[in-house]
């Protein structure tokens, strides 16, 4: 590689590159522990810059965990984000990986980054339509806001696809061309 090419890139569109390969590789059945590792490196990004700007606590903050548990939350969070990126002090240890934990990481990046003024690219607005069809409008627009056309999709959405059919999900919004709307009318 001829050390002539480059190209700017700062800690925005870094965080959301790594988002949007996340959130494609969870919509369309990728590896989940890839998914899991850019979805951190992501959210790390946005961790610090959130700090640097002295923005709304975040998921390691432990805003809402009881105190006596935020110790135990951190480190169940910030486990598998460490094992997948450090082998130095641990090279013989075996992971007891918990998928639900990249769920959440990508539900929260997906939030920090609009919250620090990056796009709600297709990719995240898919997200984040899935995640409401499949937990409830209530639970998932309860913690984070989703916009109303957004939460109408997702309740059309919801009586189509089971929790494991997010592939299917992603294949029919392609057809459409992202075109969330004409995805799911008529349905």
């Amino acid at each position: 590689m001829s050390d002539d090419i480059w190209f700017p890139i700062n800690k925005m569109d870094a965080a959301q590159a790594q988002l949007d390969t996340a959130i494609f590789l969870l919509l369309t059945d990728g590896d989940l522990l890839s998914i899991h590792t850019l979805a951190c490196a992501a959210y790390g990004i946005l961790e610090d810059l959130n700090r640097h700007s002295k923005g709304e606590p975040m998921l390691k903050d432990c805003f809402g965990i009881m105190p006596e548990f935020a110790a135990k939350w951190r480190k169940w969070v910030s486990t598998p984000q460490n094992y997948l990126k450090h082998a130095d002090k641990d090279p013989d240890v075996v992971l007891r990986f918990r998928p639900e934990i990249t769920g959440i990481i990508v539900m929260e990046t997906t939030h920090a980054l609009i919250r620090a003024g990056g796009k709600q690219t297709p990719l995240i607005r898919a997200f984040n339509i899935w995640m409401t069809a499949t937990t409830s409008d209530e639970l998932y627009g309860g913690v984070y806001k989703i916009p109303d056309a957004d939460i109408r999709i997702a309740r059309l959405v919801r009586p189509l696809f089971g929790p494991a059919d997010q592939a299917k999900f992603y294949q029919r919004l392609c057809k459409y061309n992202f075109d969330f709307e004409k995805a799911f009318q008529n349905v």
